[in-house]
């Protein structure tokens, strides 16, 4: 069975009961999300946001399923007005930093992935992503640090050990390119 029909009914008996209740609204988008259900996700957390303008977690999530729909913009908006509720949301500045990323602002990903690393130092996907964006600059020596710092607290990321493959490549070091390359072949022997 899956797990998110029971939170769905929860928030549908809930809101029966409450239409102002936002905690259903959040739950049962949540739900929403768990099945891929974008649409009635978004629904859900722009109910809970129009009730409690602060609800942090309806701005993450809606941020979410709109970064599914691939409406960069939007969740970029959605990520950033959870930061300004909760500035120490690792997660928010995660996630935008990755659709400033994918938007090519790998300068605007290094701050956000940067803040992020501030706040939890032992984030090995915000430390992947930042050594990421510093390779898309060209700055190999911080591509690589980051990548190094990712793996240590991560030994099975095999992107964490594809990345800094490509830094040493720039860099012209074939051995330690290799040497990276040849542990992501142990780690993924079917490229995936």
């Amino acid at each position: 069975m899956d797990a998110a029909l029971p939170i769905e009914r929860w928030g549908n008996q809930a809101l029966g009961l409450d239409p102002k209740m936002v905690s259903a609204y959040v739950n049962r988008g949540a739900a929403h999300v768990h099945k891929s259900e974008w649409d009635l996700a978004i629904a859900d957390f722009t109910s809970a946001i129009e009730l409690d303008p602060k609800q942090y977690g309806a701005y993450l999530n809606r941020g979410q399923a709109l970064k599914a729909k691939h409406e960069r913009d939007h969740a970029i908006a959605d990520f950033t007005q959870a930061i300004q509720i909760n500035p120490t949301a690792v997660d928010a500045y995660r996630h935008r930093a990755f659709l400033r990323q994918e938007a090519s602002d790998s300068q605007g990903a290094v701050e956000d992935y940067s803040r992020a690393i501030q706040i939890n130092a032992k984030d090995a996907e915000a430390l992947r992503g930042r050594g990421l964006a510093h390779l898309h600059l060209h700055q190999t020596d911080p591509a690589i640090a980051d990548l190094s710092a990712a793996i240590a607290l991560n030994q099975s990321d095999v992107r964490a050990f594809r990345y800094p493959a490509l830094a040493y490549e720039e860099k012209k070091d074939v051995r330690r390119a290799d040497f990276d390359l040849a542990a992501v072949q142990r780690l993924d022997p079917k490229g995936r």
